[in-house]
């Protein structure tokens, strides 16, 4: 007889292990369907690319489903070097440029060493947060 613990075990080894299959198998689906999404459906006024399906599809319980969509997102970035450039080229380093104090942690170990800074104050600096992976050990 196989205890409950070891049963939880088999079972989370069997699920990750169909999980990954699954999880491989969806993810070629997805990129075959953005695919196919982006060379025939038209963009909308948004940006999106929307598949309607001829008639809905039935999911689970009491879902269905029109179509799919290639919803647009946009995520927003500055460019340093092309901020950069601007400023290089409008000469205004002077207005655009501000010094930034960083620590400079090799010096305050260095302090450390020259028994400025106790080792009970470098070790108040040092901040932890525990997790914990459930992994699977091969043999």
């Amino acid at each position: 007889m196989v205890d409950e613990q070891m049963r939880w075990a088999l079972r989370y080894i069997a699920e990750t292990m169909d999980y990954d299959q699954l999880k491989t198998r969806i993810d070629t689906s997805k990129r075959d369907l953005k695919d196919w999404i982006l060379d025939n459906c038209e963009q909308d006024e948004s940006g999106n690319y929307v598949w309607d399906f001829d008639k809905p599809v039935i999911g689970d319980k009491d879902d269905s489903y029109r179509g799919l969509m290639l919803q647009r997102r946009v995520s927003e970035f500055i460019d340093e070097d092309k901020a950069d450039e601007i400023i290089q080229a409008h000469n205004l380093q002077d207005r655009c440029y501000t010094t930034i104090e960083v620590i400079d942690f090799d010096q305050l170990y260095a302090c450390n060493q020259e028994g400025v800074v106790s080792d009970e104050e470098i070790d108040s600096i040092l901040s932890f947060n525990e997790t914990f992976a459930l992994i699977k050990v091969k043999e």
